[in-house]
């Protein structure tokens, strides 16, 4: 579990940049594009709290709660 919290999390640090700069876009869209959707989903953000059984990673709420802190 530690692997996926580590590669979660540099994932995340690595979306900062592009969330920034985007920024006004997602304000005056009011919604996320589904570019960026598509992105965060194969970055693995959408899953992370899917079980594993149903193919997602099953992470515990900690490390959700430090990836959703990073993104923001």
């Amino acid at each position: 579990m530690s692997g996926t919290r580590e590669m979660l999390l540099a994932r995340a640090r690595d979306f900062g940049p592009e969330l920034s700069a985007r920024a006004a876009e997602f304000e005056q869209a009011r919604r996320l594009p589904a570019d960026m959707a598509r992105k965060l989903a194969d970055a693995g953000f959408m899953s992370m709290l899917t079980p594993e059984a149903y193919g997602g990673l099953e992470v515990d709420p900690l490390t959700f709660l430090d990836v959703v802190e990073t993104l923001y």
